[in-house]
């Protein structure tokens, strides 16, 4: 057995002369000689000073290389140490925020837990609202029902606040955006980002991410010229973050930019990997599949969805991972497995998550529509896509209300009530046209339905009105470039089809007259 002076010359001795590479891959291993001696010797403390150098020589390596649950684990044991009051609850709030880049939830809770215990017992303010910030934070991502969530999460960011702790209150109130935003609460949204913005340090990270979130708002609500703006000077030139990179995408996407849109996705991407955000790269990823999906490009989005919809319910995202769900059964019914489709909407069509969420239940019923018009039953279709599109007004999302009345026009056209499909048609393009301008497919769409409508009543020159209209305003479009869409073919082939109906129906007119 070594001597106590002999154990601490070879901790010693490693500690100077080993490389960093070496020392880094053997800390734990050391650290746990430190920990034995030390129990051994309790009257040497240098055991114990050893163990932990040891320890946060390990913590760093596994952190460097990705290993985030050993890093946490490790963090805990430093916190747990004997002598450590001092540092516990920091090691506990670091150890939870690893648990989470590992997607342990229930850990992380564990640990935040502690460090709101441990930092109570030494009045360490600053932790304790830090880590009941981010157990709120948790627990509002959980949430169901968002409004009621915020509602839930609203007096710890208040007391934040009242406590001068200003980075947990912006932490927190970035986190309640967010959750109404992809909840379609955009009223509520604004209305917590300004009151958010006043405690915002000019050109800082929560400012940015605020910023964006109000952009995001913005182009939700049909400003993507204001929103496009916003986006952009929300962006830090020399580094940016992923939050207003994605929102920037998310922009671009809204105005129907869809390759500008991709591009800086992919830039937030990188960065939500190099900070290890998992949450940021499910939501990107999900984007991605969202427009993969709206493109009509059904095979191309598993891949995407898949990583968000299991990445969403490892880190416990209730609402996005009902995005995510109601993605699937869209992208099954384009697939053309309708019966697979059917019972995915089943599932969730009367969850709360739907229910509570204006953006969530305006997803859900298009879908439902989409099954229902697939067999032929158009009143119930009719029924579904008007709860879509009423969903998308009271929400404030005029693209969302437009593709709601778009929807409903085919069907009346369908039932044979083709002033009724006038109205709804007119309805989309004004939405649209006013919101959006003419660079979304909604818009060139809405101008076939038109055309559609005149033609069935027999009005020639209307018709043609409406299709060539159509036609130049389908030459405008940023999705016509990606001609491989099956979504851009299917529109160029009604395009071609809804010509030369026009074309004929001229010819037969012209020999009647």
């Amino acid at each position: 057995m070594q001597s106590p002076r002999e154990a601490l010359e070879f901790l010693e001795n490693s500690l100077r002369s080993l490389d960093a590479d070496t020392l880094a891959s053997m800390a734990e291993s050391l650290a746990q000689q430190a920990h034995e001696a030390a129990a051994l010797h309790p009257d040497r403390p240098e055991f114990s000073r050893l163990e932990e150098r040891f320890l946060d020589i390990a913590v760093r390596h596994a952190e460097s290389g990705r290993e985030f649950a050993r890093q946490a684990r490790l963090l805990s044991e430093i916190a747990a140490m004997p002598g450590n009051e001092p540092l516990s609850p920091a090691r506990h709030l670091e150890s939870a925020r690893a648990w989470v880049k590992a997607g342990r939830i229930d850990h992380a809770r564990e640990q935040l837990r502690r460090a709101e215990e441990s930092a109570a017992a030494l009045n360490d303010t600053q932790t304790r609202v830090q880590a009941d910030v981010e157990k709120a934070i948790l627990q509002l991502n959980a949430e169901e029902d968002v409004v009621e969530g915020v509602s839930r999460t609203k007096p710890v960011g208040d007391e934040a606040r009242r406590l001068g702790c200003n980075r947990a209150y912006l932490d927190l109130a970035t986190a309640e955006c967010r959750a109404l935003i992809w909840a379609g609460h955009l009223t509520r949204a604004e209305a917590r980002v300004m009151d958010a913005l006043e405690h915002a340090p000019a050109d800082s990270e929560p400012r940015r991410a605020l910023l964006a979130m109000r952009a995001r708002v913005w182009s939700k609500q049909g400003q993507p010229e204001a929103a496009l703006g916003l986006a952009k000077s929300a962006v830090d030139d020399d580094d940016p973050a992923g939050e207003p990179l994605e929102a920037l995408g998310q922009v671009y996407a809204d105005y129907g930019l869809h390759t500008r849109a991709r591009v800086e996705w992919d830039r937030a991407t990188d960065v939500y990997h190099r900070q290890a955000d998992r949450f940021g790269k499910a939501r990107v990823s999900y984007l991605q599949a969202k427009l993969r999906v709206l493109e009509a490009r059904w095979g191309e989005a598993e891949g995407p969805l898949s990583m968000a919809e299991s990445e969403f319910r490892t880190l416990g995202h209730t609402t996005c991972l009902t995005h995510a769900k109601l993605l699937r059964a869209e992208m099954l019914f384009g697939l053309g497995e309708r019966e697979k489709a059917d019972q995915q909407l089943s599932q969730l069509l009367n969850s709360r998550a739907v229910q509570s969420s204006l953006a969530l239940s305006c997803s859900a019923y298009e879908i439902a529509g989409d099954i229902l018009r697939w067999s032929r039953r158009f009143e119930l279709a009719l029924f579904e896509y008007r709860r879509s599109r009423d969903a998308g007004a009271s929400a404030g999302m005029p693209r969302e209300q437009a593709r709601g009345a778009l929807n409903c026009a085919h069907m009346h056209l369908a039932l044979n009530e083709p002033a009724l499909s006038e109205t709804q048609a007119m309805l989309a393009l004004g939405l649209v046209k006013r919101s959006f301008g003419e660079g979304l497919i909604e818009f060139v769409e809405a101008k076939l339905a038109l055309a559609r409508v005149h033609l069935k009543r027999g009005n020639v020159a209307d018709a043609r009105k409406w299709t060539v209209e159509a036609l130049e305003a389908g030459d405008e479009l940023d999705l016509l470039e990606d001609t491989h869409t099956l979504r851009t073919r299917t529109l160029i082939s009604d395009l071609k089809a809804m010509e030369a109906r026009v074309a004929s129906a001229e010819k037969k007119h012209g020999k009647d007259a």
